[in-house]
């Protein structure tokens, strides 16, 4: 029996190296949905926060990689260089500007079960 590779595009590859997971969140859920529930719950005075869209993907890499134990081990990580894969997933290309675990906790409490549970059942086209 052959091994057979899906080959998906190579701009895909090329920002996110060859973790499928990663792509096939990119190629299969339109995630810009979350401004519009997430913005009204944060005030624009003072320093502008990173994007929901950030946030709410750093929260899939904490929910779907095994090897992340809390959201302190996943800003490690992304601060890492080796892992500019992850960081182009999240949209954050410099490991200086990723988002700290205080910021993705008062984030997850922002948006709290209710706004996740509408985020999961959310349809869009």
């Amino acid at each position: 029996m052959g091994l057979q590779l899906n080959l998906l595009p190579y701009a895909c590859y090329n920002t996110l190296g060859f973790d499928p997971a990663l792509i096939d969140y990119i190629d299969h859920i339109d995630d810009s949905f979350l401004l519009d529930i997430i913005d009204p719950l944060y005030s624009w005075n003072g320093r502008a926060p990173a994007s929901p869209i950030t946030y709410f993907r750093m929260n899939y890499l904490y929910f779907t990689r095994p090897e992340i134990t809390s959201f302190r081990e996943l800003c490690r990580q992304l601060k890492n260089h080796k892992n500019q894969a992850w960081r182009s997933f999240i949209g954050v290309q410099s490991p200086a500007k990723v988002p700290s675990h205080q910021s993705l906790s008062e984030f997850r409490t922002k948006v709290g079960p209710e706004r996740f549970a509408k985020i999961r059942n959310e349809q869009h086209p």
